[in-house]
């Protein structure tokens, strides 16, 4: 259980960081969702990761990035640096929510 929640605090971090983008964290934290035990996390915490996810289901994850084709990756870029600004505002609080709720 704890090692569920480091990797969540990680990805929250490296999302804070810029080391990892808002739509594979989102990604990475709620495939560890069912994972945690919900001491003093709700769903509500995972509300702002679950709209990035479900607003952008149609790209591909990193780990599939890597076997598109140079035109169609760039195309993936592009939406992903739109993603990211439309994500930015609130996918920031969620991760500062999150840190805060499981203790960091």
């Amino acid at each position: 259980m704890e090692h569920v929640k480091e990797l969540v605090l990680k990805a929250a971090l490296s999302m804070l960081s810029g080391n990892l983008t808002y739509f594979d964290g989102a990604r990475e934290i709620l495939d560890l969702k069912s994972l945690i035990k919900k001491d003093n996390i709700s769903d509500e915490d995972f509300l702002a990761l679950m709209i990035i996810y479900s607003e952008t289901d149609y790209i591909p994850n990193a780990a599939l990035r890597k076997y598109l084709k140079d035109e169609d990756l760039l195309k993936v870029e592009v939406e992903l640096k739109k993603i990211e600004l439309w994500a930015k505002p609130f996918a920031e609080d969620a991760c500062k929510n999150l840190i805060n709720k499981i203790g960091f």
